[in-house]
């Protein structure tokens, strides 16, 4: 039975955060803004009285201000987040807002493709903080992933057999593509994953299938165009072992 959102319920203590194959959740403070908009031009001229605007430019994404404790223990903030030598870390990132609890089907997400542009460390009445920026990835850009706002599709809860979870009911069709992030946070034997599709939560046909098996910490964004049903649901299909997939999902 498909769900639908559940109000006015959600509370930072609710909110977590994947990136990559990590939930950061238990070190993360808070952070500036998820940005989804355009930079504006003023159109105004030398004889009007009211400021108009249009938008300048493509749409502009991205986490602004992450903050997390200063945690160099293993698999720590600070150890998944500095950075090393080379180009800056392409990733996936995910961010879920429970409502009322841990987020659960159908709560809300911001879901993108991104790319860490720095980390800077500092104190903050006296606790050692660590502030980044990730923003939107120009070599993992597709048409398809354009609106990060989105849903949760799978908790952060471990699997053990073949799962269907519950879906999420859109109240219409759409026609313009979608996206889901797929986030690996406890690994374990051989799986495969699947968003699906149906018209009636009954019926189901296949929308994006990962690549990611379930075998190592790893993260993936999928992919699909044209149109996307009214129902939506993750699906695992077990070969062996357990793990715990977290997923994501955004149609334009």
């Amino acid at each position: 039975m498909a769900v639908t959102t559940s109000g006015k319920d959600k509370l930072l203590k609710w909110m977590r955060v994947y990136i990559h194959a990590y939930d950061l959740s238990g070190d993360t403070r808070t952070f500036a803004a998820l940005s989804n908009g355009y930079d504006m031009a003023s159109m105004l001229g030398v004889n009007q009285s009211v400021n108009w605007f249009m938008a300048s430019s493509g749409r502009i994404l991205g986490l602004r201000g992450y903050q997390a404790l200063l945690d160099d223990a293993t698999g720590g903030a600070f150890t998944r987040l500095k950075q090393t030598a080379g180009s800056p870390t392409a990733t996936r990132l995910s961010v879920a807002f429970g409502g009322g609890g841990e987020p659960a089907v159908g709560d809300p997400a911001y879901v993108m493709n991104s790319i860490q542009i720095d980390d800077r460390a500092s104190f903050d009445a006296a606790k050692g903080i660590l502030t980044a920026d990730f923003l939107v990835d120009r070599a993992q850009y597709s048409v398809s992933a354009v609106n990060p706002l989105g849903v949760v599709l799978s908790e952060a809860t471990a699997l053990s057999a073949t799962t269907n979870k519950s879906s999420f009911d859109y109240g219409a069709s759409s026609s313009n593509g979608a996206h889901a992030n797929i986030h690996i946070i406890s690994a374990g034997g051989s799986w495969v994953f699947k968003v699906q599709h149906s018209t009636n939560d009954a019926d189901w046909s296949d929308l994006i299938t990962f690549v990611v098996t379930g075998s190592a910490l790893n993260s993936e964004t999928g992919l699909a165009t044209g149109t996307i049903n009214r129902y939506v649901r993750f699906q695992a299909t077990r070969t062996s072992g357990t793990c715990t997939p977290v997923c994501f999902f955004a149609r334009n």
